[in-house]
């Protein structure tokens, strides 16, 4: 009896040990979960960060260049509006760099209405790049009429003032 009595031992210690084990291994595992979980979720807060603080001076950046542009525009002789000068003056090499790049995680990094402002800064930044570039066309033909140089000339310091108006969305 001696010998079936250690069997036993043996086998209660071995299912008691492996109940243990078992337990061990499952709240090592869910410990590992949540430091990874907590790990990515500040991986993610810190990218949000980031993007936000380099869409920031990226934005900031691209005001600082509209306020040059338009200060020069405003300090030019009266030569028909600006028009010549605009002319023979291209719009700045506005930054979109980080835009671009991170597209794919503003929407998680910013709120709706941020999001929104953000877009039509590009947007109107485009649009004041393009308005120029017509007004150079236009004015390159055989006799460009002024009113015909006034829309574009208008279009442009439409959507530089609505630039002026959003600001910077991300303080």
């Amino acid at each position: 009896m001696l010998f079936g009595g250690a069997v036993v031992s043996a086998l209660l210690g071995a299912v008691v040990g492996g109940v243990i084990g078992r337990k061990a291994g499952v709240e090592a595992a869910k410990t590992a979960d949540r430091l990874s979980q907590t790990r990515e979720e500040a991986a993610a807060t810190a990218l949000q960060k980031a993007i936000r603080g380099m869409l920031s001076v990226e934005i900031a950046q691209n005001l600082e260049m509209l306020a040059v542009f338009m200060e020069t525009l405003a300090s030019q002789p009266n030569d028909q509006s600006g028009i010549e000068w605009m002319v023979a003056n291209p719009t700045p090499h506005w930054s979109t760099t980080v835009w671009q790049a991170s597209i794919l995680h503003v929407a998680s990094s910013v709120n709706e209405g941020d999001l929104r402002q953000i877009h039509a800064h590009y947007t109107q930044l485009s649009s004041l790049s393009s308005a120029t570039e017509e007004l150079r066309a236009t004015s390159r033909e055989a006799s460009p009429n002024y009113h015909a140089l006034l829309q574009p000339l208008d279009a442009a310091k439409t959507f530089a003032e609505n630039v002026i108006k959003i600001g910077n969305p991300i303080r």
